[in-house]
């Protein structure tokens, strides 16, 4: 065989037309692991036909397993019409490519688990990528076509449009994304609500910039932060009941110092009249299981969205606590056994409704009690003189 045969790195096979091997190169008995003379006159044992292709495995001189991928063409040897068959080993190719391959779906992987919303788009607001949670969650809110949200739809073009029509947060996702893009920002963050008939949603979007290929981009997730917000809201809800009914607690209490010390006799030292419980034990009873039912009526109205208020019923059930001249201890006593008969009944979640609930009732209660005493009670006492 030629030098430029013998050169070539390619092994290279003289075939006859019914596949006898007529010439190799050394780069041939290199890949079949064997010298020109074992395989010159011997048929090469795989299926050889011109303008064909296949891949081929032969077995490497360290007992490996090498993948060879085989063409086949018409040429002319020794004067006789034969076949050409051009052999490259293409195993460490095919791995490296199979690795790539897994590196890719295991990243992908990643990229869908991610319970986060996430988009790539390029620098001229093309959406490039996006994992599942992005296409799920377009879907369930409605979008019936993902190419509007999904791969080749413009990000910034969403964001305008939605500005046109009034959204000052798309407004400002827009100009946030744009500082980001062109560098006078690393990293740019918006909590913004998103609510829906099902209840309300708040969502952290935070878009970060990356360059592949020469060319700038964004990664842009999208956070649901519904609970740690409503958490929050409902913290600080908590503290503004907490401060209110302390307030109204020790209003109460001075209050109740007036309205449940009775003389002794003349000339005689006040006397602490006892608590509702100690006076009363069945009316007690029965007041408990009135607030318990008020407890009751204020759950289904959350659970079930009923317009119908349970103010009027709390008032009375205030202006019939004042008349038996109750003080805030009287009304935590309430409250309290009414709760704990409820909680005894409940699981935990049922529980922790009817505790939040609750915080609402009682507030709600001991303000009705102080207008009462307010708007009844005689002015001398209303107004005591020091």
């Amino acid at each position: 065989m030629g030098d430029s045969t013998e050169a070539n790195g390619e092994g290279i096979v003289i075939l006859s037309q019914d596949g006898i091997i007529l010439q190799v190169n050394t780069a041939a008995e290199v890949l079949f692991n064997r010298p020109a003379e074992q395989l010159i006159g011997h048929e090469l044992g795989y299926p050889v036909v011109a303008g064909g292709y296949s891949e081929i495995e032969l077995v490497r001189a360290n007992g490996q397993v090498a993948l060879v991928e085989m063409r086949v063409e018409q040429t002319e040897w020794d004067g006789r019409l034969s076949l050409l068959a051009v052999l490259r080993d293409v195993t460490e190719q095919r791995r490296i490519t199979q690795q790539l391959n897994q590196a890719k779906r295991f990243n992908e992987a990643i990229f869908n688990a991610l319970s986060s919303h996430i988009a790539v788009i390029n620098q001229t607001g093309e959406i490039v990528a996006v994992n599942q949670a992005w296409e799920t969650f377009a879907i369930e809110n409605g979008v019936c076509d993902l190419k509007n949200v999904g791969v080749g739809s413009n990000y910034f073009e969403v964001c305008r449009r939605a500005a046109r029509l009034g959204d000052e947060w798309a407004a400002r996702a827009l100009l946030g994304l744009q500082t980001v893009l062109s560098g006078q920002e690393s990293v740019f963050e918006l909590e913004y609500p998103c609510h829906h008939p099902g209840g309300q949603r708040w969502f952290l979007m935070r878009a970060t910039s990356f360059a592949s290929d020469g060319w700038p981009g964004l990664v842009v997730v999208h956070v649901d932060i519904t609970e740690q917000k409503l958490t929050i809201r409902q913290e600080v809800e908590q503290e503004m009941v907490a401060d209110l009914a302390q307030q109204r607690r020790l209003e109460l209490s001075a209050l109740e110092t007036l309205t449940r010390l009775e003389p002794l006799g003349r000339g005689e030292e006040m006397a602490v009249l006892p608590t509702l419980r100690e006076r009363m034990p069945e009316r007690f009873a029965e007041l408990s299981a009135q607030c318990a039912r008020l407890l009751d009526l204020a759950i289904q109205k959350r659970t079930f969205d009923i317009r119908q208020s349970v103010s009027g019923e709390i008032q009375a059930l205030a202006e019939y606590l004042g008349l038996l001249k109750v003080g805030p201890r009287d009304v935590m006593e309430i409250y309290l056994d009414a709760l704990k008969s409820r909680i005894n009944e409940n699981n935990v979640k049922k529980s922790n409704v009817y505790i939040e609930e609750g915080r609402v009732l009682v507030l709600e209660l001991m303000g009705y009690i102080l207008a009462f005493y307010r708007n009844y009670l005689p002015p001398v006492i209303r107004n005591p003189v020091s």
